[in-house]
Protein backbone atom coordinates (compact mmCIF):
# COMPACT_ATOMS: atom_id res chain seq x y z
CA UNK A 1 0.00 0.00 0.00
CA UNK A 2 3.00 2.50 0.96
CA UNK A 3 4.63 1.77 -2.46
CA UNK A 4 1.31 2.46 -3.87
CA UNK A 5 0.91 5.65 -2.37
CA UNK A 6 4.24 6.77 -2.92
CA UNK A 7 4.01 6.08 -7.05
CA UNK A 8 0.75 7.76 -6.91
CA UNK A 9 2.57 10.93 -5.41
CA UNK A 10 5.09 10.51 -7.85
CA UNK A 11 2.61 10.53 -10.75
CA UNK A 12 0.35 13.58 -9.33
CA UNK A 13 3.33 15.58 -8.52
CA UNK A 14 4.87 15.07 -12.04
CA UNK A 15 1.58 15.49 -14.03
CA UNK A 16 0.40 18.74 -11.82
CA UNK A 17 2.92 20.68 -10.66
CA UNK A 18 3.19 22.69 -13.85
CA UNK A 19 -0.57 23.50 -13.87
CA UNK A 20 -0.57 24.84 -10.23
CA UNK A 21 2.19 27.12 -11.01
CA UNK A 22 0.35 27.91 -14.21
CA UNK A 23 -2.90 28.78 -12.21
CA UNK A 24 -0.91 29.98 -9.04
CA UNK A 25 0.21 32.95 -11.20
CA UNK A 26 -2.65 33.49 -12.95
CA UNK A 27 -4.56 33.92 -9.90
CA UNK A 28 -2.42 36.91 -8.90
CA UNK A 29 -4.22 38.65 -11.59
CA UNK A 30 -0.59 40.10 -13.28
CA UNK A 31 -1.12 40.29 -16.29
CA UNK A 32 -0.65 37.52 -18.80
CA UNK A 33 2.95 37.77 -20.45
CA UNK A 34 1.85 39.43 -23.82
CA UNK A 35 2.81 37.15 -26.67
CA UNK A 36 1.15 34.36 -24.87
CA UNK A 37 -1.95 36.44 -25.85
CA UNK A 38 -2.21 35.52 -29.41
CA UNK A 39 -2.21 31.53 -28.64
CA UNK A 40 -4.94 32.18 -26.25
CA UNK A 41 -7.20 34.18 -28.60
CA UNK A 42 -6.35 31.51 -31.39
CA UNK A 43 -7.84 29.06 -29.23
CA UNK A 44 -11.43 30.15 -30.32
CA UNK A 45 -11.08 28.91 -33.86
CA UNK A 46 -10.06 25.18 -32.83
CA UNK A 47 -11.96 23.46 -30.69
CA UNK A 48 -9.44 20.40 -30.95
CA UNK A 49 -6.67 22.62 -29.37
CA UNK A 50 -9.46 24.26 -26.88
CA UNK A 51 -10.67 21.07 -25.96
CA UNK A 52 -6.77 19.90 -25.25
CA UNK A 53 -6.21 22.95 -23.31
CA UNK A 54 -9.70 22.53 -21.03
CA UNK A 55 -7.82 18.83 -20.84
CA UNK A 56 -4.34 21.08 -18.99
CA UNK A 57 -6.57 20.72 -15.87
CA UNK A 58 -8.61 17.22 -15.62
CA UNK A 59 -4.39 15.86 -16.61
CA UNK A 60 -6.07 14.50 -20.18
CA UNK A 61 -3.03 16.74 -21.54
CA UNK A 62 0.22 17.80 -20.77
CA UNK A 63 1.20 20.80 -20.20
CA UNK A 64 4.55 20.47 -21.02
CA UNK A 65 3.46 19.50 -25.00
CA UNK A 66 0.95 21.45 -24.99
CA UNK A 67 2.81 24.67 -24.54
CA UNK A 68 5.69 23.57 -26.91
CA UNK A 69 6.48 26.21 -29.26
CA UNK A 70 5.64 24.33 -32.39
CA UNK A 71 2.27 23.35 -30.30
CA UNK A 72 1.79 26.91 -30.33
CA UNK A 73 3.41 28.33 -33.70
CA UNK A 74 0.42 24.96 -34.93
CA UNK A 75 -2.24 27.17 -33.39
CA UNK A 76 -1.32 30.30 -34.02
CA UNK A 77 -1.03 29.19 -38.14
CA UNK A 78 -4.07 27.44 -38.03
CA UNK A 79 -6.17 30.68 -37.04
CA UNK A 80 -4.43 32.72 -39.53
CA UNK A 81 -4.94 30.16 -42.49
CA UNK A 82 -8.68 30.21 -41.64
CA UNK A 83 -8.54 33.84 -41.80
CA UNK A 84 -8.33 35.01 -38.10
CA UNK A 85 -6.05 37.10 -38.02
CA UNK A 86 -4.15 37.08 -34.76
CA UNK A 87 -1.04 38.93 -33.92
CA UNK A 88 2.32 36.23 -34.15
CA UNK A 89 4.80 38.59 -33.97
CA UNK A 90 5.92 36.60 -31.11
CA UNK A 91 3.84 33.57 -29.88
CA UNK A 92 4.77 30.30 -30.82
CA UNK A 93 8.37 31.28 -30.77
CA UNK A 94 10.92 31.22 -27.60
CA UNK A 95 9.42 33.73 -26.19
CA UNK A 96 9.28 35.41 -22.90
CA UNK A 97 6.33 33.71 -21.85
CA UNK A 98 8.41 30.19 -22.20
CA UNK A 99 9.74 30.62 -18.67
CA UNK A 100 6.35 31.89 -17.17
CA UNK A 101 5.23 28.99 -18.45
CA UNK A 102 7.82 26.11 -17.28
Amino acid sequence: MDAALADFHTWRDDAFSKVFEYYRRAATLDALPPDLLPVLDALRYDAEQRDRFMGITGGHTSFQEFFEPENCARILSKAAAAGHLVDQSDGGGDSSWSGWLR
